[in-house]
């Protein structure tokens, strides 16, 4: 949890420095379809830590039921924790997404802007195991793992395609 916000973005954020209203992050805006549909709009030309850029695809599977909302997905638990009213995500278009609630659920725009709704590469998810994917995630954050020593380390270096740039250290070491 410590390195999360390192590594990766979530799709919304809180307005830390003000109101903590929700903002755009990940995506670019959003409009409620219905009560239960929530149409949302990505930004483009974001780069994960691969070198691949950011699609509608990750968005759905970030929340889909191969990482997130089957009982053998390695997310589960936060799906139990903080997703249980998220039916599904549909592509739109390559930068649209339409998540579909199953009850009219009136917080989950902070959802989408709590720490476990990070967005992640498709490919790069299904091309490795669970236990190596927990050792160096990929994602947008300012940080990509360089290295993971269990109860010892873990050293981050900058990701210089950023979101909102490359960032002032160029490596980071949580001990």
């Amino acid at each position: 949890y410590r390195n999360n916000f390192s590594i990766h973005e979530t799709l919304l954020t809180f307005d830390m420095r003000g109101d903590y209203s929700v903002q755009p992050n990940v995506a670019a805006s959003w409009e409620w379809e219905s009560p239960t549909a929530l149409i949302v709009k990505l930004k483009s030309g974001l780069i994960f830590h691969d070198g691949t850029e950011m699609t509608a695809e990750d968005v759905a599977f970030s929340f889909g039921p191969e990482r997130l909302s089957t009982q053998d997905a390695p997310g589960y638990a936060t799906y139990l924790a903080n997703f249980t009213s998220l039916d599904r995500v549909e592509v739109i278009d390559p930068l649209t997404v339409r998540f579909v609630t199953k009850y009219e659920d009136p917080i989950l725009l902070q959802r989408l802007a709590s720490y476990p709704a990070v967005v992640i590469p498709k490919a790069a998810f299904l091309a490795t195991d669970w236990t190596e994917w927990r050792q160096k995630p990929i994602g947008l954050g300012p940080y990509k793992v360089e290295s993971y020593v269990v109860n010892e380390n873990v050293v981050l270096a900058a990701h210089d395609q950023a979101m909102r740039g490359a960032p002032n250290a160029s490596r980071v070491t949580f001990r």
